[in-house]
């Protein structure tokens, strides 16, 4: 999937390394910690600027000590955050809810991957829909995405 991302995202690039190194970039960067995300919406926030991602400690707990199916979600999210700041320089650019599920929707189909017949997940249609709505749909089309690939690989 990661290689369905495109090259070229506003004043960078995309990174070469793998998702793993990415992971330490944060780690060795600002970190991660458990806080509020100051959003409603999100259960985890990057920052691109200090390499830092922050988890909602109240609505991510569950998820990372909970059943073997609430931990794959818990993986989803980690490898949403990752994607986001997948960049030579995340604070020059990094990648939206529309650039992830355009790249799990191209990965998806290099595959030989149908979502909609395996999932029945359709790509979000903005038609009727908010800005607000529609970037959450694509966020959801992408953690769908991720977690079928997840399973699939047997993660």
């Amino acid at each position: 999937m990661l290689g369905s991302l495109s090259n070229d995202v506003w004043k960078t690039s995309k990174y070469g390394g793998s998702l793993m190194d990415n992971f330490n970039r944060i780690k060795n960067g600002g970190g991660f910690w458990s806080g509020d995300t100051y959003s409603k919406d999100a259960l985890a926030i990057t920052d691109p600027n200090t390499m830092t991602t922050t988890f909602d400690s109240q609505r991510t707990t569950p998820l990372i000590t909970g059943q073997s199916w609430q931990q794959l979600g818990a993986t989803v999210l980690l490898v949403h955050e990752l994607t986001h700041v997948f960049t030579n320089a995340p604070n020059y650019g990094k990648y939206d809810h529309i650039d992830m599920a355009l790249a799990a929707k191209s990965a998806a189909s290099q595959l030989g991957i149908d979502l909609s017949k395996q999932l029945f997940l359709s790509f979000p249609d903005q038609n009727g829909m908010s800005n607000k709505e529609y970037d959450r749909a694509l966020s959801s089309y992408f953690n769908s995405a991720v977690g079928y690939a997840c399973r699939k690989v047997k993660l």
